[in-house]
Formats: structure tokens, sequence, C-alpha cells
């Protein structure tokens, strides 16, 4: 997300991210390093599926500032609009939910998390070749194939989803997705 670049100390990290959900793990906001990332990922994108469903536009939030709107402001914005109310842990997890049936539908689509075209991956340059462009502090750097997997087990993990990124039957059944027919398909 745009905030990396900021360079934001923990103090400040840890009070965007560990909210509405506690989180007491490691943060980083250097770009290139990759503990806490999966924890950044998997909250950033909770954040923005909140944001696609309540019209937001997500440069308008905490994605490019960390005093811009967030899931402790978008009850106010949803009261004012409808008079519904919703705490920011309901918004969390109707985020949650919407991103669980997406990678239900991917699942069925035959995303797979190995698969160079469709997974959950990058393209072998980022892995083999040094880039060539970019912000000065990454030129010359490749992407650890090791650690990257290790991320996205993290990131999986955060999510509710075994090794192979399908979406366990705790986690539907939490989410209330356990007799949704997608994950049957």
């Amino acid at each position: 997300p745009a905030i990396d670049l900021y360079h934001l100390p923990e103090k400040v990290l840890r009070k965007i991210y560990s909210s509405p959900i506690p989180y007491d793990g490691p943060l980083s906001s250097e770009h290139t390093e990759y503990i806490g990332k999966p924890w950044q990922v998997f909250w950033q994108q909770n954040c923005y599926m909140a944001v696609d469903c309540l019209g937001i536009c997500k440069y308008h939030t905490v994605f490019l500032g960390a005093t811009l709107p967030n899931f402790e402001d978008w009850p106010k914005v949803i009261y004012y609009n409808t008079g519904l109310e919703f705490t920011p842990e309901e918004i969390w997890e109707v985020s949650e939910r919407c991103n669980n049936i997406e990678r239900l539908f991917n699942l069925r689509e035959g995303l797979e998390r190995e698969d160079p075209v469709k997974g959950d991956t990058l393209n072998h340059r980022y892995f083999d070749e040094p880039l060539k462009r970019g912000a000065p502090d990454i030129i010359g750097l490749t992407i650890d194939r090791k650690k990257f997997k290790k991320m996205v087990d993290e990131f999986y993990e955060h999510n509710g989803w075994d090794k192979k990124g399908v979406p366990t039957p705790e986690t539907l059944r939490r989410l209330g997705l356990d007799q949704e027919p997608a994950h049957l398909l």
C-alpha cells in the first residue's frame, strides 16, 4: 500500500493494523521487509473490501495516510447515510465474508497456489532477475522465493485457509458460509 512509502514508526502502524482486530505480531513500514507483511496484506485486503462494499474511493482512506478514515470511522458514515448501525468488527466480518466468497469463486475457476499464471505467486522474474527500475532502494534486488512462500503461508493462516489456500470448514462456519453452494462446486 502507498502508506508504506511514509516509513511510519511502529507505534503508528500498530494503531492502524490493530483495529478493529487486535494484532500484536511484528510490523514494518520498510517495503522490502518480509516480517509482518502477511498481516498487513491481510488487513489491507479487508480494508479494500470494506471500501468496495461501502462504495468509497480507497484513496480517501487509510490507504494513503494514517489519519484518513478507517474501520473506526465507517460505522458513522453508514449510520449518517442509512440509519443502520454497524460496529467496526461487523464491517470487518462483512469484508472477510466477501473475501472468502471471492476466494471460493476463484478456487472453483481453477486458481491454485502454485499455478504460475493464476496462482498466489509472482512471475518468476521477480525471484530470478534483479530489478532494473523502480525506487533506488530496490534496484538490483530480487524477492527471496523461500521467504515469499512463508509469507503466503502466513497470509493464508490469517485468512483461515489451509496450505493450499482453501478456506477451512471452521472459517466457513464462522462466517456463515458453510451452507453456501459455491464451496460445494
